[in-house]
């Protein structure tokens, strides 16, 4: 399964994602020197949209894990939501799933396996 977990942008203006952008690509890519799994980094900056944040295929829940946790971390310290979205390769199109972060709390990994089916 093909994800996407990025940023909640709809609570932004575009001066304060520009704020919080850098600092977190940094971030994420940092921590995926580190990881080396099977994630990229999603920096997509489109006409309406910008999407900043993790793009993951997954088989298992337990994948989920360490990368929720760490996306939680960063949720807290710029104060952000993220965006779960199944991807869907052929139409390369996607849909929202649910969310986590500063506001929407902790991310429940049982909660979200049963959202995407897992």
């Amino acid at each position: 399964m093909d994800l996407h977990i990025y940023i909640d942008e709809s609570a932004f203006d575009d001066t304060e994602l520009n704020d919080i952008a850098e600092p977190v690509i940094d971030s994420i890519s940092n921590w995926l020197g580190e990881e080396k799994k099977n994630i990229q980094l999603l920096n997509d900056k489109g006409d309406d949209d910008w999407k900043i944040g993790m793009g993951l295929k997954i088989k298992s829940k337990y994948k989920l894990k360490d990368p929720l946790n760490f996306l939680y971390g960063l949720a807290k310290t710029h104060k952000c939501e993220f965006v779960i979205a199944i991807v869907n390769t052929e139409t390369n199109t996607s849909e929202d799933v649910c969310y986590f972060g500063y506001e929407e709390g902790q991310p429940d990994l049982f909660e979200i396996a049963n959202y995407l089916e897992l």
